[in-house]
């Protein structure tokens, strides 16, 4: 089921991209909408990582909506190089006699578009799965998360240790792969838990900080 549910984002950003290729859209409207896809996911994360520190469950939710830009950007390198598979026979045909043989390109057009095509996007697509499995990768909402948790609330744990307050399921919770009691990983699902022990730690540490 991981292994489904990373490839999902990618599978969509190749599709697509080649949906902008065999559409009726235009190149302009095509790059405008995964422009303001991009835009938003951007926004999400600007927005999900502004409200981390005082609500990590409702920022980790909304940080999910980053999750549009990689997907624009996968769609526009799938784009490119579709595009360039298509366009390649045409080029190569336009060199000097001496470098090409013509007459096999113009036979032989189709069959080096398909090895061209499944070539180019067969390493963008494990290019980019690789990538969807590595829970460091900010390239990703996970690893954007994963990140922000440590640089947030390490002030947090570090005030938490100078006061001899417990501070280990906090810490756990932001930077263990195994995060605490039914927590190990940094999907989606284990992030939200995560939020949830942090949530609950903090305010155990402001109530006592207050007292």
């Amino acid at each position: 089921m991981g292994k489904v549910r990373d490839a999902v984002p990618v599978f969509l950003g190749v599709f697509f991209g080649i949906f902008l290729i065999v559409s009726h859209l235009s190149v302009q409207v095509g790059g405008a909408t995964l422009a303001v896809l991009a835009l938003v996911g951007r926004g999400g994360h600007v927005a999900a990582k502004a409200r981390l520190f005082d609500t990590p469950a409702r920022a980790v939710m909304i940080w999910q909506v980053a999750i549009v830009t990689p997907i624009a950007v996968i769609a526009v390198t799938t784009f490119l190089t579709t595009y360039v598979a298509f366009e390649a026979a045409g080029w190569l045909a336009k060199l000097p006699d001496t470098w090409v043989n013509k007459t096999l390109i113009t036979d032989r057009s189709a069959d080096l578009q398909k090895v061209l095509l499944g070539a180019m996007n067969g390493l963008i697509a494990a290019i980019w799965l690789d990538n969807a499995k590595d829970p460091t990768s900010t390239f990703w909402p996970s690893g954007q998360i994963k990140a922000a948790l440590g640089s947030t609330f390490q002030p947090t744990i570090t005030a938490m240790k100078k006061a001899n307050y417990p501070h280990t399921a906090l810490q756990d919770a932001v930077s263990l792969p195994a995060g605490g009691p039914g927590i190990s990983g940094w999907t989606y699902a284990m992030l939200a838990k995560r939020a949830t022990v942090i949530e609950e730690e903090l305010k155990k540490w402001r109530a006592a900080s207050s007292a």
